[in-house]
């Protein structure tokens, strides 16, 4: 799993992430909707270095600029994983997803996880 500053460029991302898939790894990119550079065609990029995106589910209910990226990499057929960005507390993705209403959302993911 990794993980950059916010204000990470692009090209320095995939270059990053093309080094660690060159050693054998898959490097999963937490939260690509968190960097200012994530766009489509960002993303494009960054799965072209070897990686594979890990959206975060809860900002996909955000009508915040984070809520925009997260839309636009699912919509786009780039994200590989939706899950909670949950570090340690007793929540789980399921409980936040049937808050949020957004329960439908998550199966199809999880299968696809499941089936690779």
């Amino acid at each position: 799993l990794v993980a950059f500053p916010p204000s990470v460029v692009g090209d320095f991302a995939a270059r990053a992430l093309h080094d660690i898939a060159r050693v054998g790894v898959v490097p999963v990119l937490a939260h690509p909707e968190r960097y200012d550079a994530c766009t489509p065609e960002e993303v494009r990029a960054w799965r072209g270095a070897g990686a594979r995106m890990q959206v975060d589910a809860r900002s996909l209910g955000r009508p915040t600029t984070r809520g925009v990226r997260a839309r636009r990499v699912v919509a786009a057929g780039l994200a590989d994983m939706i899950a909670a960005d949950n570090h340690g507390d007793r929540r789980s993705l399921a409980q936040a997803a049937a808050r949020q209403g957004d329960a439908d959302l998550f199966t199809p993911t999880a299968n696809k996880i499941i089936e690779v």
